[in-house]
């Protein structure tokens, strides 16, 4: 199989019962996703795919694989899309953001 994340030579050491995908690539290392973040994960270009594992790769607990989720796509400010349709924040410098002031003011 192909890594998803960057196309090398990768395994799926998928255990039974896991509902995703387990990966053991000669580049990234071994990781999982999810299945539903699979799809999503396929739709971004090598850079975002990079910058979604990387933020699941911070937050893995020491001995554990780091497993790419719905969550990892919020870390990365990254809308989860259908493969039909382009993530309009993939690059995330320009994601929409108000400051917290403007946020505080809104809410009085």
């Amino acid at each position: 199989m192909r890594c998803p994340v960057c196309d090398s030579r990768a395994k799926d050491i998928t255990p039974s019962g896991y509902r995703g995908l387990s990966v053991r690539c000669i580049v990234d290392g071994d990781y999982d996703i999810d299945r539903q973040c699979h799809e999503a994960l396929l739709s971004l270009d090598p850079s975002g795919r990079h910058t979604v594992l990387n933020a699941a790769i911070l937050t893995v607990a020491p001995g554990s694989r780091p497993r790419i989720t719905a969550a990892t796509f919020v870390r990365c400010r990254l809308e989860i899309r259908s493969a039909h349709r382009t993530p309009p924040y993939a690059d995330a410098t320009k994601w929409p953001t108000r400051s917290l002031g403007e946020a505080n003011d809104r809410n009085r």
